[in-house]
């Protein structure tokens, strides 16, 4: 029997090897550059910790690459990183569905959360099931929605106008339900109300799984960590009594029963010839799923679309406090070219007025740009491999980071880590904002796995944004004025979040 001091010893050596030497001499991957870590995670955060895209940005920004960069997880587990245009085209388009799928964690917790729609699908599904719901999604499909992205933007107005006495807001909490009202009536038509009834049982079940009660916002960071090594269903067989998975559970109940009530509805309106606009209506009226593949995909288009959409415009408003001159400029293009949220008659087409304002497109893309709200997507080598040249065994977990490669200088110029809405308005720079290829922005992701909502996000986005800029004033309350990588309480999971971020908000008059 080993005595204390030997085994000390022994876990010292294996210490040693598995995280010094194996990563040096012996790893398959040892011909990808080694991130330079920081002294504290080599020493002994892999334990507990899954970097953040900060931290390993950092790590990488210190580190020689030719495009390609490897780092420690969680329990020093070795993750690919392709950092330039060129890696990304491989892993994410000329290879995507041959070589490189969705982590089998990754599907797993999509299934688990969500059923199975686009998000948890494999190869083969995924590229069926896409090419049948595209057609919802076309822009000629999405045009006609832009008066309900606008007139529930008019309504989350309201609402802030009766808030704002009250004190410096937590502008997510609001935009969450905005984004929640549009997606119900656009996508599923069927209205949640949430910006007029908070607390109604579909909306406050589901809110909860995104906000969650102050017992599940401990436990949500741990459990994120976790989940990059053991599945969520397994997680949630060893946790059940966690709150957040009770909290989790009940909104998945809420709104799986909500989305089951819109399917039958929409069922009952095709035999009647009564089909609507939104997205569920197309989707049923093609005839090409059965309930079960309906009730996956829409929410995936839940779950993709609101949390995604609220973060944005969350973001973009934190980044437009932070520029104040840019914040003017984009309320007087607002003004000039779009009516008054209170000019209710208005028989303006929005679909039109939307697009006719360059700077405000360029706000978005730049906020997306600097804030990515989906900081990274894990693929997983399916088969032995190469990226740019380098060998990649089977299992591999490749780690692409929108966080990463929109901060990158050798893809976006020197002035990468800066917002700059006016790099997307130089003369035929409008689709690559000055970055060096297509393959720069990961803003939707790129290549068949890209988010197929694309064209309805960023409508969505126009309509929020407009608004709330040209209805407000916003300053962030004095704990939050600071860059990004030194905000309180920001929590890295599917989303990166501010969680308790507030604004002060002023009425503008004369709009």
């Amino acid at each position: 029997m080993f005595t204390l001091p030997t085994t000390l010893l022994l876990a010292l050596l294996y210490l040693l090897y598995r995280f010094y030497l194996s990563p040096t001499l012996f790893s398959p991957l040892r011909t990808i550059p080694l991130a330079r870590a920081d002294w504290r995670f080599r020493l002994y955060q892999w334990i507990y910790i899954e970097p953040s895209p900060i931290r390993i940005n950092t790590w990488i920004q210190r580190t020689p690459h030719a495009g390609l960069i490897r780092y420690p997880g969680i329990a020093g587990a070795e993750r690919v990183v392709p950092v330039s245009s060129e890696a990304i085209k491989e892993v994410l388009i000329t290879n995507a569905y041959s070589c490189f799928e969705k982590s089998r964690l990754t599907k797993e917790r999509a299934k688990t959360l969500l059923g199975n729609g686009l998000l948890a699908l494999d190869d083969s599904e995924h590229k069926v099931h896409k090419a049948k719901l595209l057609p919802a999604f076309a822009p000629r499909r999405i045009r006609p929605l832009y008066d309900v992205f606008w007139s529930k933007a008019c309504e989350l107005a309201g609402v802030l106008e009766d808030a704002i006495p009250n004190g410096p807001v937590t502008l997510r909490a609001y935009t969450s339900r905005a984004a929640l009202d549009i997606i119900g009536v656009a996508a599923w038509g069927k209205d949640f109300s949430a910006l007029k009834h908070p607390t109604g049982d579909v909306v406050s079940k589901y809110s909860y799984i995104h906000q969650g009660s102050p017992a599940a916002k401990r436990q949500a960071q741990m459990i994120y960590v976790a989940a990059t090594v053991v599945s969520m269903k397994t997680l949630t067989r060893w946790f059940p009594k966690a709150q957040f998975f009770v909290d989790m559970r009940a909104g998945i109940v809420a709104i799986r029963g909500a989305c089951a009530g819109a399917i039958r509805e929409k069922r009952m309106e095709k035999e009647k010839e009564m089909m609507g606009n939104d997205i569920l209506s197309v989707a049923v009226g093609s005839g090409e799923f059965d309930d079960e593949a309906l009730t996956g995909h829409m929410l995936n288009v839940l779950a993709a679309g609101h949390e995604t959409s609220s973060l944005n415009a969350t973001w973009a408003c934190y980044l437009l406090s932070r520029h104040p001159d840019i914040q003017t400029r984009l309320r007087k293009e607002i003004r000039e070219k779009l009516p008054s949220p209170k000019n209710k008659g208005s028989d303006v087409d929005m679909s039109h007025a939307l697009e006719q304002l360059p700077l405000l497109r360029a706000v978005i893309k730049e906020s997306l740009r600097v804030i990515p709200p989906v900081p990274l997507l894990r693929r997983e080598a399916a088969k032995d491999t190469t990226i740019l040249g380098h060998h990649v065994p089977k299992g591999t977990d490749i780690t692409t980071m929108a966080w990463v490669v929109h901060k990158s200088v050798s893809e976006w110029g020197d002035d990468a880590l800066e917002f700059k809405p006016d790099r997307w308005l130089q003369p035929g720079q409008e689709a690559l904002g000055g970055a060096r290829s297509s393959h720069s922005n990961l803003s939707f992701s790129a290549g068949p796995r890209s988010c197929i909502g694309e064209g309805f996000a960023k409508a969505e986005a126009l309509a929020m944004m407009a608004v709330l800029v040209g209805r407000f004033e916003f300053e962030l309350v004095e704990d939050f004025d600071r860059e990004v990588e030194d905000l309180p309480d920001l929590l890295w999971g599917i989303t990166v979040k501010s969680m308790a971020m507030r604004f002060r908000m002023r009425v503008v008059e004369g709009w």
